[in-house]
């Protein structure tokens, strides 16, 4: 019987690569489950799950196992159409929804709220969580463009407090939040809310602009506005005492881990730019010298776990661009399990791109003096560009006992590859001698003989009929410790064609001698 020694399971985010050539992917309603074309807002949260609304299509959440479209029609969704999206500490789904606010934690929908009482106001412009996972959300209180907002706080999902009332400035805002300390976006400048007392920072020429779309921080702490029309710049930063400006139509910002920041802009026609600025040098990525879609609007942007950049449009669909290349193949698990010697590796991807394949790497953990490579053991085909789950085996068989890691080696069609990170097992010596029953038994043609031996020697292997006459030796030379196994046919081993009946197959292993009787029919 086969025993189960190991299992060590390590999850990856993905194989480590480096690649030069800029790579576009872009999903519509031609080519693509998503629903409409039109993108609103795209968060994703700590788990890489990417949850985007679209207009009035629902919500479609994207992980590493699947696609999932709510919508009024599938699920207990509330609407099809969000105002704002985000996802709390605890990776729960929030969206605004005229007046109200809804939860999906995964299973169930909720919606909290009363039209035009708590919260008031008929539309939520933004909505994001404090430390303690306390929800914080703008709203006005009628459609006018230059009505009250409310800056509200919503815990332990039936607790409402109204914290101020913003009065004076015009459109849109955003919110921004470090645990505690709120700073509200807004077309007259920005506000600072903290240990619930509200600082105004004024502009030095004027007002910033009719609409705020974006807000975020460098990693300097400076704060980033994107405005969406009109004003002095189209991108705002203030550092703490002076604003800045930037002459482009910002509708969505983003910074990239490297502090790199990504502008998606606004177009009078449908040739709207992805800018890239590294605080000296801005690049432009546009429908003339890139593969991005002509569009009117980029809606908004988010870099994934695997500095993929995300991005939404108004008319072009979903689109995922990387300077570096695309993440091929996004790999969320590589493991492996030990029965008896043989080494059983499994792996899954949630994506797809180009993937011929995978080279199964092995190398055996030797003494500093002994360094050993890396030796390929085999090939698995992959499943070209999908967006569906994939899974992976691959059996290292009979492996002696010894440290041994392993890796992927994943192969594009173009010849490109990368590494996954590496897995270590370690496969333990047999304790004692042993010789399995044959399997199958009966057999025709062929049947496996495996044995182990917990100490190097001289071990024979041979088939003896029921007279007693030899009629195969299997093996007959000197093994060290270790578990095998072996094939025999009783059709074309060393030319017999033996008859149907009973035979014998024995072990000789130093002192250790064990027969067994197997079954041969035609």
């Amino acid at each position: 019987m086969k025993k189960l020694l190991l299992i060590l399971v390590v999850l990856l985010c993905g194989f480590s690569y480096s690649q030069n050539n800029p790579q576009w992917i872009i999903y519509n309603t031609t080519n693509s489950n998503i629903p409409s074309n039109t993108v609103s807002d795209i968060v994703i949260d700590g788990l890489n799950r990417k949850w985007i609304s679209f207009g009035g299509a629902g919500i479609l959440k994207i992980d590493s196992a699947s696609w999932t479209l709510y919508n009024t029609g599938n699920s207990n969704i509330p609407t099809n159409s969000f105002q704002t999206i985000n996802v709390d500490n605890d990776f729960n789904f929030w969206g605004g929804i005229g007046s109200l606010i809804t939860k999906f934690d995964g299973v169930n929908w909720y919606v909290y709220g009363t039209p035009d009482t708590i919260p008031p106001g008929h539309s939520i412009s933004s909505i994001v969580f404090d430390s303690l996972n306390n929800v914080w959300l703008l709203k006005n209180l009628n459609v006018s463009i230059s009505s009250p907002h409310y800056l509200m706080q919503f815990k332990e999902d039936s607790i409402w407090s109204t914290h101020l009332t913003l009065g004076l400035a015009n459109g849109y805002r955003q919110l921004l939040i470090d645990d505690q300390s709120i700073w509200i976006g807004d077309g007259e400048g920005l506000y600072l809310f903290e240990n619930d007392s509200l600082q105004y920072f004024q502009p030095q020429y004027g007002p910033i602009g009719l609409y705020v779309t974006d807000i975020k921080a460098d990693a300097m702490n400076n704060i980033w506005l994107a405005v969406g029309l009109g004003g002095w710049g189209g991108i705002v930063k203030f550092d703490g005492s002076n604003y800045s400006g930037y002459n482009y139509n910002a509708v969505a910002i983003e910074f990239d881990k490297d502090g790199n920041l990504w502008v998606g802009t606004q177009a009078v026609l449908e040739n709207a730019e992805l800018l890239k600025f590294d605080g000296t040098n801005w690049t432009s990525f546009n429908s003339s010298n890139s593969q991005l879609p002509q569009t009117f609007s980029i809606t908004d942007l988010a870099f994934d776990n695997y500095g993929n950049l995300w991005i939404g449009t108004m008319d072009a669909g979903l689109i995922i661009f990387n300077e570096n290349g695309i993440v091929p193949v996004e790999l969320v698990s590589f493991s492996l399990s030990v029965i008896d010697n043989d080494v059983i590796l499994n792996w899954q991807t949630a994506t797809e791109t180009n993937n011929s394949g995978f080279e199964v790497l092995k190398k055996k953990l030797a003494d500093r003096s002994q360094e050993s490579e890396w030796e390929n053991i085999g090939f698995v085909p992959g499943h070209g560009t999908t967006t569906e789950t994939q899974y992976y085996s691959f059996i290292d068989n009979q492996v002696n006992p010894g440290k041994y890691q392993y890796r992927l080696k994943q192969i594009d069609y173009d010849g490109k590859f990368e590494y996954s990170k590496t897995i270590e097992v370690e496969v333990s010596s047999p304790t004692e001698f042993s010789l399995e029953q044959n399997y199958p038994n009966p057999f025709n043609p062929s049947t496996k003989v495996s044995w182990q031996s917990p100490v190097g020697s001289w071990q024979s292997l041979k088939i003896y009929d029921i007279l007693g006459n030899e009629v195969a030796t299997l093996v007959n030379e000197y093994k060290p410790a270790g578990t095998y196994e072996v094939n025999f046919n009783g059709h074309s081993d060393e030319g017999q064609n033996l008859s149907s009946g009973v035979y014998f197959y024995q072990l000789k292993a130093g002192d250790f001698v064990q027969t067994k009787k197997m079954i041969y029919l035609k």
